[in-house]
């Protein structure tokens, strides 16, 4: 089984809703079962908790209930434009856990949702079904973990094994796991991309709290790359911080000389961007975030960076990348 980190930054799940329909579902038992001293409470739709009005965002960050429901609406959706789709056709996504365990500062959850709480799908067999109508259309290339970090949570409702069980000899199937976890066992297949996003620590401590600090992701990436899995590595989203010339050149060579960036798939580089009408919840969501407000521009509906400082920032890490690996590696998101 592949490791997740602790199963809440701020302490255990305290209490579990489930539809009243799962009550006694194998994977929604065994989810309970590896957190016995949580109070669960029979609902009849997860929406019905998730979605309900006038939620205190910040005071369920510290205290998360996790949702245990079936997903009877859309599971694949498109590629949305503000993702990378690394030159890949058909690039789609999967929400089979909405909300992330861990706390970044700066993530788009905050701007999508108005609840910290998580939501775990338990019916997986249903996804298997949805990607074998995409597959019937083509080669299908899906990220299992756009609307959360499913690695980090894996040990707790193990969907990750689940896909990547499925995916490892899926023809016509890719999935890309992307995560700021250190796993230790990973799943080696053509199929299955393990993508690290990979910060320097001084952004970690100031906006991915929770998360595990560079060295361990590091060593899981080492990790990933002796067991001879897909390893991709994501400099993205790049932060603008007090000293980022210096940080992120010390960053960008400690990288280089604990990882080796030859074995590495691809990489990508990428400044912070945000929707505008997730930005304006982010901020109703979390009114002391420094992140969320940043005084970005406003383009064309997505805020980030001002265009020529975004654009410093990404030339100045893609250039001391290229000291260690070939620009055709590096995927630059602009």
């Amino acid at each position: 089984m592949q490791e997740g980190s602790k199963t809440s930054s701020s302490g255990e799940i305290a209490r579990i809703y489930i539809e009243q329909d799962l009550i006694s579902d194998p994977v929604a038992l065994k989810i309970m079962g590896k957190l016995p001293s949580a109070k669960v409470i029979p609902i009849g739709h997860y929406k019905d908790v998730f979605c309900r009005p006038r939620q205190q965002y910040e005071v369920q960050r510290q205290h998360r209930s996790l949702i245990i429901a079936r997903n009877t609406g859309r599971l694949i959706y498109d590629g949305a434009p503000m993702c990378q789709d690394f030159g890949m056709e058909n690039f789609s996504y999967a929400n089979s856990l909405m909300n992330c365990i861990y706390d970044c500062d700066y993530c788009f959850l905050k701007g999508v949702y108005d609840t910290a709480n998580i939501v775990v799908f338990v019916n997986f067999e249903d996804y298997k079904k949805a990607v074998e109508e995409k597959l019937a259309q083509g080669p299908l290339y899906l990220c299992i973990s756009y609307d959360t970090d499913l690695m980090a949570l894996n040990g707790l409702c193990g969907l990750c094994d689940m896909w990547t069980d499925y995916a490892r000899d899926k023809e016509g199937l890719t999935i890309e796991i992307r995560t700021k976890s250190a796993p230790s066992h990973f799943t080696v297949s053509d199929h299955i991309i393990y993508a690290f996003t990979l910060s320097p620590d001084e952004v970690i401590a100031r906006y991915e709290h929770g998360t595990p600090g560079l060295g361990s992701r590091l060593e899981a990436v080492r990790r990933a790359l002796d067991s001879g899995a897909n390893v991709r590595l994501c400099f993205d989203p790049l932060m603008k911080i007090e000293g980022f010339d210096e940080i992120y050149n010390g960053f960008i060579d400690r990288v280089a000389s604990e990882v080796d960036l030859g074995a590495v798939r691809d990489m990508s580089v990428g400044t912070f961007r945000i929707p505008a009408d997730y930005l304006k919840r982010m901020r109703r969501n979390c009114p002391m975030s420094e992140a969320a407000w940043y005084p970005y521009d406003n383009k064309d509906g997505v805020c980030g960076y001002e265009e020529t400082l975004a654009a410093r920032m990404a030339s100045q890490v893609m250039d001391r990348l290229c000291r260690y690996t070939g620009k055709e590696k590096i995927y630059l998101w602009d």
